[in-house]
């Protein structure tokens, strides 16, 4: 997939969940947890994929990998450089 392709998934995640849960979390181990949570299932969804093809969906994957991206970049910008 193309790079821009990629931020525009992950940037359309980030804006969605922005909308849907404006507020984030204030200490940075519930932050990563967020996104720990969201390459869980990214794993398992590329697991069900691998072994479980009947159940697994690259689509999904997609939309986990993208969520966990926009998860890493609500993180980054809740941190003051």
């Amino acid at each position: 997939m193309e790079s821009n392709k990629v931020i525009d998934l992950i940037m359309c995640e980030v804006k969605t969940a922005e909308e849907k849960h404006p507020g984030w979390p204030t200490d940075r181990i519930h932050a990563v947890s967020i996104i720990a949570e969201e390459v869980g299932e990214a794993m398992r969804e590329a697991i069900d994929i691998t072994y479980f093809p009947q159940n697994g969906s690259e689509e999904r994957l997609i939309k986990e990998l993208a969520q966990t991206g926009a998860m890493a970049i609500r993180a980054l910008k809740s941190i003051e450089l």
